[in-house]
């Protein structure tokens, strides 16, 4: 088994593992393990932007300890922040479009 195969079959997987999950969720509202399953299920679409916090708060308290840059965190960490996680997801382009046509009809 070549790794185009191993990618595949991970892919069928967790499409039926999602599958059964958002069915659980949507159809069950109350049943142990809840909020466990909705965490795991959630956990993947927030961790990126965490973990892309965690570093640059890292790197700015580096940075001020070794070299004295930035004094503190505040408006400069914050702008630097938010151009990290503008550069890293670029708006997307053809929504305004899309909703342009929608309007006209």
């Amino acid at each position: 088994m070549d790794l185009s195969q191993s990618r595949g079959d991970e892919r069928v997987g967790s499409v039926i593992l999602g599958t059964l999950a958002g069915f659980g969720l949507a159809r069950f509202s109350q049943f142990r393990g809840r909020f466990t399953l909705n965490a795991m299920t959630t956990a993947p679409l927030v961790m990126p932007e965490v973990i892309t916090g965690l570093s640059l708060l890292l790197l700015f308290v580096a940075l001020e300890q070794s070299i004295g840059w930035p004094a503190g965190r505040g408006i400069t960490t914050m702008t630097i922040g938010h151009m990290t996680f503008s550069i890293r997801r670029p708006p997307m382009r053809g929504i305004d479009v899309a909703i342009a046509r929608l309007h006209r009809r």
